[in-house]
C-alpha cells in the first residue's frame, strides 16, 4: 500500500518549477522598483540628448543604476557633465547682471547707448587695490600715489617733536616745540614729578620715586602768600638742576625761548595754587638779576592746563609791582610771543583806564607820574593811549582827549568779572640790587600832556 505523505519525483518537480517562479517574480518586481539612469553610447559621447535622465529605457541606449543618498557611489557622466554645465551658466549669467548693473541701455534714438560714461564705469568695476577707503575711484588713488611719491622724495621733512606728551601730575598735556631732555632725548612721552620736576619715561620709575620724594613746594624763598597762591623766588644757587628743568618746560610751550644761555644770570619767580597736597605749579617768570635795558620780565610761561583763567594777568602784575618797589619802571623783554602779546596789551589798557579814573579832572597827565605809580615805562604808556584812539594832535602839540565811556565800561566789566589782584601788603621781599636810601630811577625830563574831555 502506498504511503500517500512520501512524494514521488513528479511533485518535487513541480515545488522545483514553483520556486523558481517565484523567485522570477520578486526580481521582475525588483527591476521595475529601482530607477535607472540613462548612459549613452561610448561612441556618442560627445552628443549627450536634451532632457531628464532617470526615464524609462529606450533601446539602444545603456542604463546604470543612479542610487541617492550613497556618498560612496561616483556620479554618473550625465550628471556630471549636467553640473559642469551649471557651473558655466552661472558666471555667465553672473556677467549679464553686472552688465545690466551698470550699463543702461537708453531707448531713445534708433541705437543703444550708455547713460554712464565708460572710464567711471571702469573705476567702479575695476578699483585698484589701495589703503584708502572704500569706494575712491582709480583718479584719486592716482592723485593720492603720485603726492605720496612726491612726498618721499621731497628732502623738507617735519621736525619730529620729542617728547609729544607730557604729564605733571593728573594733567597730560601736548606739546608744541621740541626740547631735549637729558638722557631721555628721543622718548616721546615723559612723566614728571610736579614737585621736583624729577622726569622719566616709565610709570613704576615715577611711582616708586613719589613714596621717596619728600617735596611738597618748590625750591626756592616764598616771598608772597594770598589765600591759594604763592609766589617763590628761586635763584640756581639753591636748585640749579630745578632750575634748568624748569626752563626745558617752558621751550615745550614757546617758540621764542633759547636755552643758549645758562641758568645763573636769572631769578625764577613761580606762581603755585596750594591745596592739602602741596603746592602745584602754575607758572613762572624769569628775570635778569643785572640788566642796563629795564626789563622786568625775561620770560614767561604758564602751563597749558591754567590758562585763560587770569594767571597770566598775576604774574605781570606781580612782576610790576617788583618794579616799582626798586624804584625802577621796567617792560618785558621783546619779541613777545602772539599770546604773550594780547596778554601784555590787554594789561596796560586796564592799568591806564583805572589810573584815568583814580585821578578824574585831571587838567594835565605827568607820565613819569604815570609810570612811578603803574611801574609801566614810559614809551609802552603813549603806546597804550595810541591804542585807545585817545591821541590827537592840536597845533603841533599831543593832546589826550579821554573818553570816560570807556573808562566806565573798563570799571564795570572789572568789577562784574571780580578779578583777583595782587595784594601788595603781602609781599614780603626786598630787592638786592638796590642800596638803602638810593633811588634806582633815572632823572628824565618830565612830560606833560594835556588832558581834554571826550564823546
Amino acid at each position: 500500500m502506498p504511503n500517500d505523505n512520501v512524494p514521488n519525483s513528479n511533485d518535487k518537480s513541480t515545488i522545483v518549477k514553483s520556486k523558481a517562479d517565484l523567485v522570477t517574480s520578486v526580481i521582475r518586481h525588483h527591476r521595475l522598483s529601482v530607477p535607472f539612469t540613462h548612459v549613452p553610447p561610448e561612441d556618442d559621447d560627445k552628443k549627450i540628448k536634451k532632457g531628464k535622465y532617470g526615464k524609462l529605457p529606450i533601446s539602444g541606449s545603456k542604463y546604470v543604476l543612479n542610487v541617492k543618498g550613497d556618498g560612496n557611489v561616483p556620479l554618473s557622466l550625465p550628471r556630471a557633465a549636467g553640473a559642469k554645465r551649471k557651473r558655466v551658466l552661472t558666471e555667465t549669467s553672473d556677467r549679464k547682471l553686472k552688465k545690466e548693473k551698470y550699463e543702461k541701455l537708453s531707448n531713445v534714438g534708433s541705437t543703444n547707448q550708455r547713460d554712464v560714461a565708460e572710464d567711471v564705469l571702469e573705476n567702479m568695476i575695476r578699483p585698484e587695490a589701495s589703503d584708502l577707503p572704500y569706494g575712491v575711484v582709480n583718479d584719486d588713488i592716482k592723485i593720492c600715489k603720485r603726492s605720496r611719491t612726491l612726498e618721499k622724495n621731497s628732502t623738507i621733512q617735519t621736525p619730529v617733536v620729542c617728547p609729544s606728551v607730557i604729564k605733571c601730575g593728573k594733567y597730560e598735556m601736548e606739546t608744541c616745540y621740541l626740547c631735549p631732555f637729558q638722557q631721555e632725548e628721543n622718548a616721546e612721552r615723559l612723566i614728571f614729578c610736579e614737585f621736583c620736576l624729577k622726569y622719566t619715561k616709565c610709570q613704576s620709575i615715577l611711582k616708586r620715586h613719589k613714596r621717596h620724594c619728600n617735596w611738597k613746594t618748590t625750591p626756592g624763598t616764598e616771598i608772597y602768600q594770598s589765600g591759594d597762591l604763592s609766589v617763590f623766588e628761586v635763584d640756581e644757587t639753591v636748585d640749579k638742576t630745578y632750575c634748568q628743568t624748569l626752563c626745558r618746560l617752558g621751550k615745550l610751550f614757546l617758540d621764542l625761548k633759547t636755552l643758549d644761555y645758562g641758568v645763573e644770570p636769572f631769578l625764577f619767580y613761580i606762581v603755585t595754587k596750594n591745596d592739602g597736597f602741596g603746592c602745584h605749579l602754575v607758572g613762572y617768570f624769569s628775570k635778569l638779576k643785572q640788566n642796563e635795558e629795564n626789563f622786568n620780565v625775561a620770560c614767561i610761561v604758564i602751563m597749558p592746563q591754567y590758562r585763560r583763567q587770569g594767571y597770566g594777568r598775576i604774574l605781570i602784575e606781580f612782576s610790576y609791582l617788583l618794579s616799582r618797589i626798586e624804584r625802577q619802571p621796567g617792560t618785558p623783554e621783546t619779541p613777545l610771543s602772539g599770546l604773550g602779546k594780547i596778554t601784555y596789551d590787554a594789561y596796560w589798557k586796564g592799568v591806564i583806564l583805572e589810573y584815568l579814573d583814580k585821578h578824574r579832572g585831571i587838567e594835565n597827565i605827568c607820565i613819569n607820574d604815570v609810570s612811578s605809580e603803574t611801574g609801566l615805562m614810559r614809551q609802552d604808556i603813549i603806546d597804550t593811549f595810541k591804542s585807545l584812539h585817545m591821541v590827537v594832535e592840536i597845533f603841533k602839540e599831543m593832546t589826550i582827549c579821554i573818553d570816560w565811556n570807556v573808562v566806565d565800561s573798563h570799571i564795570k566789566k572789572k568789577i562784574e568779572l571780580k578779578q583777583i589782584h595782587i595784594d601788595p601788603d603781602r609781599l614780603r621781599w626786598t630787592p638786592s640790587n638796590l642800596p638803602d636810601g638810593q633811588d634806582n630811577q633815572h632823572l628824565e625830563e618830565s612830560v606833560f600832556i594835556k588832558c581834554i574831555p571826550g564823546g
